[in-house]
């Protein structure tokens, strides 16, 4: 079917053509085989003159384009297109497998939106298509997509779930949780880089919940056979990836290969973010913590070297971890975090981060050819690694954090390394001329995952602020800085590590639960 320069809303879940009202959870299903080698719907409007289609209640399947784009459906031109209650499925095509964008100009752009029917209650679902780039989604030059549907087991070369292309351009993808089917990019694959997402050309994206109540968007279980098994964010591309969880994704199944949850490439800058609640109204997380989480990826495999189980920032690559749990990722080196270096001031910011149980051979978080590691208000416990930090003609940057690996080196370093600290509670000496205390953080239950800190800690109320302005709250979007009643200040009111300690009753530290007990 081809739509050509006109506004169109084409819908199905009828019964038949005489009925009008359409029937609960029923759609119209367009099959595309043996069509040709065409896209099932191919929708273009070039021109001054804005088009709008609306498709509702549809199943478009079958579509199979050896060289072209936009196997179940392919939109151009200036134009914007509604998709509510709409599955693509089992198409394939060289770009998009289930869907291709291309907007006519910046100015003139294609802009989508992905919706569940509120007429039939619908899901839209993109789901087991296949391509070279894009298996699910291929948003090309001047396009902007909201997705607030489920993105799941398509494949490709570059891009399992979605590849964004800016191309010199403004192409701009946003993925919600909104949706019947939960939303999220899941189990996707990718032969080479960028198993759930592929960003390319200076192409953004972005994550969050348009509804208060909504959970958290997943990335989840999505493969690359290369880098970035969750995302791959190419050079000069932007992603904000906001209250999400970033969760059992993996690189390298095929190949040595880098960044199981996320891989950053050189002018890249990815943010992270549980979201500060400064922002205003409506931005507290709304289920139970971590409200934003980079947990259980792998780099590398049994087969294959891999580094950055959580995140590898390439040279001239960027990432900010705000707000969030870091847990139970593994690689080779650089359980959670490895930043390359290259260009002054680019490597890993970690702000009020949560990071345990995360493993390898090597160390928690490594940093290599001048990249520059800042570590502030977290909490390293309980992880199973070489050491917690390696530096190779690096320098770091740990301001009021808890370092607790009792056993094991906090710090190795190669080169010429530095190391800053500031008001930092660690398990053994690091830093002669900086600010380490080696003392028992005694966290509330480390066996029970609970690093809140207990009363009588030597962490509470013992820094003067030390916050960059880049947030002043904590893992728990609590402000921090409480000064804690009748807690002598051993150098201000604000605690060190990933949790400060609310204010608690009168009279709880004269009733012995200052002593840390037998």
């Amino acid at each position: 079917m081809s739509i050509t320069g006109h506004d169109v809303w084409l819908a199905g879940g009828y019964p038949d053509c005489s009925a009008s009202q359409q029937t609960p959870q029923q759609q119209a299903t367009l099959d595309g085989a043996g069509n040709g080698g065409n896209p099932v719907i191919r929708v273009d409007n070039s021109g001054p003159r804005r088009g709008n289609i609306i498709l509702q209640d549809l199943e478009l399947a079958g579509g199979q384009l050896a060289n072209g784009e936009g196997g179940g459906l392919r939109v151009e031109g200036n134009l914007h297109i509604n998709l509510s209650g709409v599955r693509l499925r089992a198409n394939s095509a060289l770009r998009g497998g289930g869907l291709y964008v291309k907007g006519q100009s910046d100015t003139e752009p294609a802009s989508m939106v992905i919706l569940d029917s509120s007429a039939t209650g619908n899901a839209s679902l993109i789901q087991d298509n296949q391509a070279i780039e894009g298996g699910g989604l291929y948003a090309d030059e001047s396009s902007s997509i909201q997705v607030a549907s489920l993105v799941e087991n398509n494949q490709a070369v570059r891009g399992g779930g979605l590849f964004l292309n800016g191309a010199n351009s403004s192409t701009f993808a946003y993925v919600s949780p909104d949706s019947l089917s939960g939303g999220g990019i899941r189990n996707n694959l990718a032969s080479e880089d960028g198993g759930g997402v592929y960003m390319a050309n200076g192409a953004s994206f972005q994550t969050d919940r348009t509804f208060p109540d909504r959970p958290a968007v997943e990335l989840r279980g999505n493969q690359a056979g290369r880098h970035g098994g969750g995302i791959h964010a190419g050079a000069g591309t932007y992603a904000v990836l906001r209250r999400i969880i970033v969760a059992d994704d993996q690189a390298g199944t095929l190949m040595p290969g880098n960044g199981g949850g996320l891989h950053v490439a050189m002018g890249a800058i990815v943010l992270l973010d549980g979201v500060d609640p400064g922002m205003g109204a409506g931005t507290f997380c709304a289920q139970e913590l971590p409200c934003a989480s980079l947990s259980g990826n792998i780099a590398g495999s049994t087969q294959h070297a891999g580094l950055g189980g959580g995140a590898y920032i390439e040279p001239g690559g960027h990432l900010n971890i705000r707000y969030a749990d870091v847990n139970n990722n593994q690689a080779d080196d650089g359980a959670a975090v490895w930043v390359g270096g290259g260009f002054p001031g680019h490597g890993a910011n970690l702000y009020s981060v949560l990071m345990t149980g995360n493993s390898s051979t090597g160390a928690l978080l490594a940093a290599a050819n001048g990249a520059i590691l800042h570590i502030e208000g977290a909490t390293l416990a309980a992880n199973q690694v070489g050491s917690l930090m390696r530096l190779d003609q690096s320098n770091a940057e740990v301001f009021g954090s808890i370092l607790h690996q009792p056993g094991n080196p906090l710090l190795t370093t190669t080169g010429a390394s530095g190391i800053a600290t500031q008001c930092v509670v660690a398990s053994s000496a690091f830093d002669p001329a900086g600010d380490v205390r080696v003392d028992d953080p005694m966290f509330m239950d480390a066996s029970a995952r609970d690093y809140r800190l207990a009363a009588g800690s030597p962490a509470i109320d013992a820094c003067t602020s030390f916050v960059s302005g880049f947030g002043n709250y904590d893992y728990a979007l609590e402000l921090r800085g409480v000064d804690q009643p009748g807690v002598p200040d051993d150098g201000g009111a604000y605690d060190i590590g990933a949790f400060e300690m609310p204010v608690v009753p009168d009279g709880i530290f004269s009733s012995g639960f200052e002593s840390p007990g037998p």
